[in-house]
């Protein structure tokens, strides 16, 4: 092909690091012209140029292209001071183009400009300017590049840029889970007041009822009276909680659960409202019991207790009272009102 003046033959296409130092064109506060070619089978001239001087000089490149070049160029910066060559800054223009480099090997690219047919002629020339202040001092010593050095900061800040995401996506992953765990132990309640009302009604064997209690117990506080539905009597302090729910006739479940501070010596009374005094006939698990009162000895802090218990009596309702010694001193936890034995 015919030749472009600025190279021993067309000028190439693509840039590589031999061709880039062994072909470089030296340009040192002067002004360098070449004319070249552009056709449909040549769209890109390349011209390494090389800057002398000092790594810590400042120098401006400015490239420019005569009128009617029918192309545009791109300016190419780059790093001369790493174990490679890599290009550092670009910069865009068509009939002129700038910018501020250090010295070495750097690259100007010549394109064809689009829409344009046939082979197109085109003047360039190059001139470099040392910009480099008069009382800049020298760098004394080896320049080196200590990128690498970085490297465990960058990836420091880049996990704690990325942490956060990490905490949601954790934090998703705990919420999915406790959702599977709560749902598990909804169906396991479920089966367990089914299997206790059951037992109740059938007049089990003291030692089902008595594991089935057990069970309950072991499962989180705030799920069970969820998913017990509403109790018949209530009564919450801050220190415990007291519920009631009826079974079936003169049947009753009742669950304690301590909040803080424990009772000692704790006793459960089932005072009779309207009537004669209730009298148990059934407690499980097995608790010594006089009359209308259960004797519970210790309720330690963040236990629950369920009791089932059967009353004989006819009294129309009944108060709900707990009893016992908290920090060596006598409590006693009552509800507000009384229960209705009667009512469905």
């Amino acid at each position: 092909s015919d030749g472009d003046d600025g190279c021993h033959h067309d000028c190439p296409d693509l840039i590589h690091e031999n061709s880039l130092q062994s072909g470089a064109h030296p340009i040192e506060n002067t002004r360098w012209e070449t004319r070249g070619w552009l056709s449909e089978n040549d769209t890109v001239d390349v011209y390494p140029i090389f800057i002398p001087g000092e790594i810590w000089e400042t120098h401006r490149v400015i490239a420019n292209l005569a009128d009617g070049a029918n192309a545009k160029m791109q300016l190419q910066s780059w790093n001369n001071s790493g174990p490679y060559l890599t290009p550092l800054d670009v910069a865009h223009g068509e009939q002129n183009v700038g910018l501020n480099m250090t010295p070495g090997y750097h690259v100007l690219k010549v394109i064809r400009a689009d829409g344009v047919s046939g082979s197109n002629a085109y003047d360039l020339d190059i001139q470099t300017v040392n910009m480099t202040p008069e009382d800049a001092e020298p760098f004394e010593g080896e320049m080196v590049d200590r990128w690498r050095e970085f490297i465990p900061f960058y990836i420091a800040v880049g996990a704690l840029l990325l942490a956060p995401l990490g905490y949601v996506l954790w934090s998703s992953r705990g919420m999915a889970l406790d959702n599977e765990v709560q749902a598990h132990e909804r169906g396991r309640l479920k089966r367990l007041r089914e299997r206790i009302k059951r037992l109740i009604e059938s007049n089990a064997e003291q030692f089902e009822i008595d594991s089935a209690l057990q069970m309950l117990e072991e499962v989180q506080w705030r799920a069970t009276i969820a998913e017990m539905g509403e109790a018949n009597l209530s009564h919450h302090t801050d220190s415990i909680t007291l519920k009631a729910w009826k079974i079936s006739g003169r049947n009753l479940l009742v669950g304690i659960h301590v909040e803080s501070n424990s009772w000692e010596l704790a006793a459960l009374r089932f005072v009779a409202t309207e009537g004669p005094s209730w009298k148990l006939s059934k407690v499980s698990p097995a608790s010594l019991f006089d009359g209308d009162e259960i004797f519970l000895d210790t309720l330690e802090t963040g236990s629950t207790r369920f009791i089932q218990l059967e009353l004989e009596g006819t009294a129309a309702g009944l108060d709900l009272q707990l009893s016992g010694l908290v920090d060596g001193k006598p409590l006693a936890a009552i509800p507000a009102r009384a229960l209705l034995m009667d009512d469905d």
